[in-house]
């Protein structure tokens, strides 16, 4: 390959990588990876919009340390947040945290797993999805499900 030759795949290459950045930018659902330390390298717009932070203050952090998550209303500590989980290389499943954002909870579910960048590279994938409306309606659910077996405890 020529030097003219090498200069247009690398506008190619950057002009799908814009693309893609452009795509992953409108998904719904937050996005970020990590080093094998938990330090992120990329996030999506969404991931941003989630923290509330320019992209910029995002990036090198540590996740854990950013992203900070309750269940049951404990705070969870690095050794079970999904980041760490996924650091220890343990399998991780899909479970719902809540996410402390200015002025609400969010409920977050989290899916993740270990990844190859290239061939000695890994990194760690996050994927979040924002299922507030969903547990609350499934909390609403239960509450009437309480209070109809209540009412039918008491005729």
């Amino acid at each position: 390959m020529n030097m003219e030759e090498s200069m247009g795949m690398n506008k190619l290459l950057q002009v799908t990588l814009g693309k893609m950045e452009m795509v992953l930018g409108s998904i719904n659902e937050a996005i970020v990876w990590t080093d094998l330390e938990g330090k992120i390298q990329w996030c999506n717009t969404a991931f941003d919009r989630l923290l509330d932070r320019p992209h910029i203050f995002i990036l090198g952090k540590a996740l854990d340390e950013l992203l900070v998550l309750n269940l049951n209303g404990r705070k969870v500590k690095r050794p079970v947040h999904p980041i760490g989980m996924l650091m220890d290389k343990k399998e991780y499943v899909d479970t719902v945290y809540e996410f402390h954002h200015p002025g609400q909870i969010i409920f977050l579910e989290i899916s993740g797993h270990r990844s190859k960048a290239l061939e000695h590279q890994k990194i760690l994938i996050l994927t979040l999805r924002d299922v507030t409306e969903l547990t609350s309606s499934l909390k609403a659910l239960e509450k009437a499900k309480q209070t109809r077996e209540l009412r039918g405890e008491k005729r």
